[in-house]
């Protein structure tokens, strides 16, 4: 039942994810909410943005999924805190755009595999486990539009984007019997947080605001709607109908 959930956002220091925890927050419906920041700096800035709320409401806490090591550490403190997960958001990952594909050493190509397509990776591995078999229970990755898109200089960031796609529609087909609801938002869309602009011009697709984004995504999580679906966003209108039912 929803007010017996926790949610535990991933990115949630990001655009998209600090809008999922403040659409959250305002549903009312989910009584504790945890994110992780990966560094103390940024645990820091969130309890800023998020006006240092009490922990049994927002739970923020030090860590990262950059091996299995740490995210079985991270798991552990957070059911030590909280007792159980039972829904999971996953929306990490940043924009990437340094030049042509093969100009590239080895080096920057694994660490944007690591940071774009292992974290997911480790992250399912780790934690799908503890909500797989939890009737209600949901995990709900997030995606954009740079698995296809051809935009100058962005190659190794649309290579991983793509295979986080196909390793989604893997983890989809394997865990089709269990219990978890296991979903994927693909956002066709620019979403902006207000309070931190990026230059962006587009009168034929306008930029989105990031708690528009944020309710439409609490949607798939607080309403049992969606089971192993794709759900495309190219509208606003889609986060609407998102968050008044769940799915498209």
């Amino acid at each position: 039942m929803a007010a017996e959930k926790v949610v535990l956002v991933f990115g949630g220091s990001g655009t998209i994810g600090s809008g999922i925890i403040k659409a959250l927050l305002k549903s009312g419906k989910v009584p504790r909410i945890v994110s992780v920041a990966r560094t103390s700096e940024k645990l820091a800035a969130m309890k800023d943005k998020f006006g240092n709320l009490p922990e049994d409401k927002l739970l923020i806490v030090e860590g990262n999924v950059a091996s299995e090591e740490n995210a079985a550490k991270l798991r552990d403190d957070i059911l030590a805190k909280t007792g159980k997960i039972t829904d999971v958001v996953s929306c990490m990952g940043s924009w990437w755009q340094k030049g042509p594909l093969l100009d590239q050493p080895l080096s920057e190509f694994k660490e944007v595999c690591d940071s774009l397509l292992g974290c997911h990776f480790i992250a399912a591995k780790t934690f799908l486990p503890l909500i797989g078999d939890n009737d209600g229970s949901s995990y709900t990755f997030i995606t954009g539009s740079e698995n296809y898109l051809y935009v100058p200089n962005i190659g190794l960031l649309s290579i991983f984007a793509a295979g986080l796609v196909r390793m989604i529609h893997f983890i989809m087909q394997e865990w089709e019997q269990k219990s978890v609801r296991i979903n994927a938002i693909h956002i066709n869309v620019f979403v902006q947080d207000p309070l931190n602009t990026l230059p962006y011009s587009d009168p034929n697709s306008p930029a989105i605001d990031h708690e528009v984004a944020g309710r439409g995504i609490s949607g798939v999580v607080l309403i049992p709607n969606a089971r192993g679906k794709k759900l495309p966003i190219y509208s606003e209108a889609d986060f609407v109908k998102l968050a008044k039912t769940g799915t498209l």
